[in-house]
């Protein structure tokens, strides 16, 4: 899916989470700028889980994410459909909220 790009503060930032031997993924937090903002749950997966040990809470970033999304069949035979943000780049905007 097309590339989304979002823009906000870091709330969060989640320990690196080994789901399987070949999938890793590591969870943050960001808090969009707009007039109300958004809390948005973006992860980084893989060999970019790294990627977050160079920001630290507070600083403002800009994040391309592709949506991605999946079907899979619950215990009890449902299909349901799991969504994510998936992160692939993350900037610091020069504007860090903690500062002004």
């Amino acid at each position: 899916m097309s590339n989304t790009k979002i823009d906000g503060v870091l709330y969060a930032i989640g320990d690196k989470n080994q789901v399987t031997e070949k999938y890793a993924k590591r969870e943050f937090i960001v808090e969009t700028l707009e007039q109300y903002p958004q809390h948005l749950k973006i992860q980084f997966a893989n060999d970019k889980c790294d990627l977050l040990n160079m920001y630290k809470i507070g600083d403002t970033v800009s994040v391309d994410v592709n949506l991605r999304g999946r079907l899979f069949v619950d215990k009890n035979g449902q299909t349901q459909c799991f969504n994510s943000l998936e992160a692939w780049k993350m900037e610091l905007m020069g504007i860090n909220s903690n500062n002004g």
